[in-house]
């Protein structure tokens, strides 16, 4: 036998080694990123719905987009605005944010983003982040807020509250008084 075959083989060999190296540099590759629009079983543009509890109309819930994940039933939600009703179907308030979240089962919202939340007597909030327990009845926060009033304004780095807004324990609270008579807290008689 002679060695030209293997000195071939050789050098083929070599040959397919270099290309393969050659091709290492791929250039411009696309990211392998995954949004929520890739994930989501649903996609919904200008999405309305109404939450109920007992037949009872608690909120209105708009998002100029919406993501549904079916398995965890867990709705991302961007640009939105809910709307509060009373036991009677009365609005109480309207809160608008860049982004939230609705855990369908826990019956839990929060909004993040430039949270405003506008009430229907006057009082405004302002929140980074703002979260809401239906089957708790309770509003949250863990980030620094503001909170107005017409007798005044209150802020702390965050707070618990019913949904009316009434009662309410404030992380670190501040303020200013504008009638000069002293500011009650909320939940102070």
């Amino acid at each position: 036998m002679s060695r030209r075959p293997i000195r071939a083989g050789l050098l083929a060999g070599a040959a397919v080694a270099a290309l393969l190296g050659a091709c290492r540099e791929r250039g411009a590759s696309p990211t392998s990123t995954l949004t929520a629009a890739d994930t989501a079983d649903q996609m919904l543009v200008r999405m309305t719905t109404v939450v109920e509890d007992a037949g009872q109309r608690k909120n209105a819930v708009a998002a100029d987009t919406a993501y549904v994940y079916e398995a965890s039933q867990t709705i991302e939600l961007r640009e939105l605005t809910v709307e509060f009703f009373d036991p009677r179907g009365n609005r109480t308030a309207t809160l608008t944010g860049r982004e939230g979240t609705y855990r369908m089962q826990q019956r839990v919202m929060e909004a993040r983003g430039d949270v405003r939340v506008a009430f229907t007597d006057g009082r405004r909030l302002t929140a980074e982040t703002l979260r809401y327990d239906q089957a708790a009845a309770l509003v949250t926060s863990d980030r620094p807020f503001v909170f107005e009033r017409p007798d005044g304004t209150l802020r702390g780095n965050g707070f618990r509250s019913d949904p009316e807004f009434r009662d309410f324990t404030v992380e670190q609270p501040t303020g200013e008084q504008r009638d000069g008579q002293g500011m009650l807290l909320p939940g102070q008689r």
